[in-house]
């Protein structure tokens, strides 16, 4: 198996695992405040990551000397940031409008690229478009009228930014994280996300922001933090940072087409509710952008001897 091959097997691994969360942290949501649910899930999935290290080199992970904290804040702060504005957010904006919006930053490296005059493909092109319509097909549930729930206010606007970070993760991991091993910058990213999550319920407890409900977790409610916080955090960093270094900023990003599919899938499962036709036609429409996001048509079997056809 190649490097490519890995990093996509890893990259489609991620967005199993990732979706797989999102029922358990909607069942947490009644239970635990879930910027607090975030605030553990960051520090327990940081230290998971740290076992594996110590396991693994048979020494705690070193601390990061001198440029190296700011880098590995740059990388910890989008992610921190995206999980803040997100709940944050979530308490006036409609679920749809968030979804749509985290389904439109994947077109960012393409616009990226085009500002720095390295165009993309028509193909890749058309993969992010085809990919954004029918992701937003299903986030709004084929009902447009869903979007006119949007509300003009300043979390709203912090978290298109997050969004926009977010998606450019990958541009950072291959810029001011080089040099860096990955599991030791995988420990770190997480510990100081969680850092950055623990200095604004300090912010907000001293100025009474209530951003954050300070009740502690109650029992039933600690396996679902540790489930999710190692194998829905931690496997996921990990498996995202080492996606990062093989594959092209646009096509990672492109891969986030696939978890509204997954979300669907798995919610039709477990609700078992029948998917309508145009969720069918949506999801296929995601498979086929992804193809061609990962396919060029040279390879495409038939194409070559399609195209020489006289």
């Amino acid at each position: 198996m190649t490097s490519l091959s890995k990093a996509r097997s890893a990259t489609a691994l991620y967005l199993v695992v990732i979706s797989s969360s999102y029922p358990l942290a909607s069942w947490l949501a009644d239970k635990v405040d879930p910027l607090m649910t975030v605030l553990c899930r960051f520090w327990i999935a940081g230290a998971a990551l740290g076992v594996i290290y110590i396991a693994r080199n048979t020494k705690l992970p070193k601390l990061p000397q001198k440029d190296e904290w700011w880098r590995l804040l740059l990388l910890a702060a989008p992610l921190a940031l995206y999980f803040i504005s997100t709940f944050t957010a979530a308490k006036t904006q409609s679920p749809v409008v968030l979804a749509v919006l985290f389904t439109i930053a994947p077109l960012t490296p393409v616009l990226v690229s085009f500002l720095r005059q390295q165009r993309a493909s028509a193909q890749i092109v058309l993969s992010m478009l085809l990919g954004s319509v029918a992701a937003i097909y299903i986030a709004v549930g084929g009902s447009l009228e869903a979007l006119n729930q949007a509300k003009g206010e300043p979390w709203l606007y912090i978290y298109i930014l997050s969004c926009l970070l977010f998606t450019a993760n990958p541009f950072l991991i291959k810029t001011v994280g080089k040099g860096m091993p990955l599991l030791w910058r995988s420990v770190w990213i997480l510990l100081l996300s969680g850092a950055v999550m623990l200095s604004l319920l300090i912010i907000s407890l001293a100025f009474d922001l209530k951003l954050i409900q300070t009740n502690i977790p109650s029992s039933d409610a600690w396996f679902a933090i540790i489930w999710i916080s190692v194998i829905c955090t931690a496997a996921p960093m990990f498996l995202y940072q080492y996606a990062a270094h093989s594959l092209d900023t646009i096509e990672l990003g492109g891969w986030h087409f696939g978890l509204p599919v997954l979300v669907m899938l798995e919610q039709s499962i477990w609700m078992g509710r029948g998917l309508t036709s145009g969720e069918i036609i949506a999801a296929l429409t995601i498979i086929l952008a992804l193809a061609l996001l990962t396919t060029p048509l040279k390879r495409l079997p038939g194409f070559n001897k399609a195209t020489n056809t006289p």
